[in-house]
């Protein structure tokens, strides 16, 4: 999907960007409420920002409580409103278990990516940089990608 998305931006010289995103304290949300309830928490998580992104957007996880956005035909600033919007709604969503209403909140990292390269490693490594600059600077917020992440 990432190639396709990339040869298309770069056929159409739009921008293409991408978001890496995951829940703030997972661990401790699954040690003090359950593998299951962590398990709720992420299935209403995919299907909200399933439901807010567009139809060409995709999503995916990218590995335990971490997701990818994939945003054609988005610029850096219009992807950081999508991931405000999406950062939003996630504090404000409720997952009913067991007797109670769970809340999370999630943090973001966002990188334009030069769609004339082809290692989706590198755009990756470079979402994942801003990510955990959000992470160091506090948490439940969108950091966009610059070379100060580092």
């Amino acid at each position: 999907m990432f190639d396709m998305a990339r040869v298309r931006a770069k056929r159409s010289t739009q921008p293409l960007t991408l978001a890496l995103f995951d829940v703030d304290y997972f661990r401790q949300f699954n040690d003090t409420h359950g593998h299951e309830a962590g398990d709720a928490v992420l299935v209403s998580l995919a299907r909200l920002v399933k439901q807010e992104l567009r139809e060409q957007d995709v999503v995916a996880r990218w590995g335990g409580e971490e997701f990818a956005v994939l945003l054609p035909d988005t610029p850096l600033a219009g992807a950081l409103q999508v991931c405000e919007s999406l950062r939003a709604k996630l504090a404000a969503m409720e997952v009913p278990y067991a007797g109670q209403n769970l809340r999370v909140t999630a943090t973001f990292g966002v990188y334009e990516g030069n769609v004339q390269e082809h290692d989706l490693q590198k755009w990756g490594h470079n979402a994942d940089k801003a990510l955990y600059s959000g992470k160091n600077k506090g948490r439940n917020q969108v950091q966009p990608y610059n070379e100060d992440n580092s």
